[in-house]
């Protein structure tokens, strides 16, 4: 695919935001590394903040940013599901 190829430095981080400051998250002792992605949503402008700090090199200059951003709009695909 154009997409792989074209940007396949580009780090990918993921997290999972629970929004009930009173959910208790816990994990099995296999999965600890599940802890570090799922948090609460007083914890995410700190969880951004220490992503942003662990990225130190822009991986795209200006032009490969607004190529990718027209790359990825044309190869968009909306999802047709019911999320209820």
């Amino acid at each position: 695919m154009v997409l792989e190829k074209q940007f396949s430095l580009t780090p990918i981080l993921s997290l999972i935001v629970i929004s009930n400051p009173q959910t208790i998250i816990r994990t099995a002792p296999e999965n600890h590394k599940l802890h570090y992605k799922v948090i609460h949503r007083d914890a995410l402008p700190a969880k951004i903040n220490q992503m942003e700090h662990s990225i130190t090199e822009s991986s795209f200059s200006e032009k490969h940013l607004k190529k990718a951003v027209r790359v990825m709009n044309k190869h968009h695909i909306d999802a047709d599901f019911s999320i209820l």
